[in-house]
């Protein structure tokens, strides 16, 4: 008789976050499995690196979580293309109580701008609203 020796990958050594979505939102992984329309066996190699994590892979499970493909991926993955002020400004955000993640998306809400600059052919129209951008 042959016996099966399961190899666990620590949570932050995932290569992905799948497997940490799928235990907060209390789902099994067959369950999972059942929903995306593959083996357990397919979700395991998943989580764990074993299989490629495919955009197609991505696009069926993100669907499942409700999430967008992007946050599978580790956080690093995710934010490859961002300043390290702008991550820092997320990290804050992320940081923040509900009172001041209000007020820090009051402040991010684009509005009008008013251009001030005196320009002769617009400043001669006389009209206001000719320099709302």
């Amino acid at each position: 008789m042959r016996s099966a020796v399961i190899h666990l990958v620590p949570m932050d050594q995932a290569p992905n976050r799948i497997r940490q979505i799928r235990m907060a939102k209390k789902m099994s992984q067959q369950a999972l499995a059942d929903k995306v329309g593959v083996s357990k066996v397919t979700i395991s190699s998943l989580e764990v690196g074993r299989m490629q994590l495919s955009l197609d892979y991505m696009r069926r499970i993100a669907r499942v979580f409700e999430l967008t493909p992007v946050d599978l991926l580790l956080e690093d993955d995710q934010n490859a293309f961002l300043r390290e002020e702008e991550m820092e400004l997320i990290r804050a955000y992320r940081a923040a109580g509900a009172l001041q993640r209000e007020i820090i998306q009051r402040v991010a809400e684009q509005r009008p701008t008013v251009d001030l600059r005196q320009d002769d052919s617009e400043g001669q129209s006389g009209d206001p609203q000719a320099r709302v951008a």
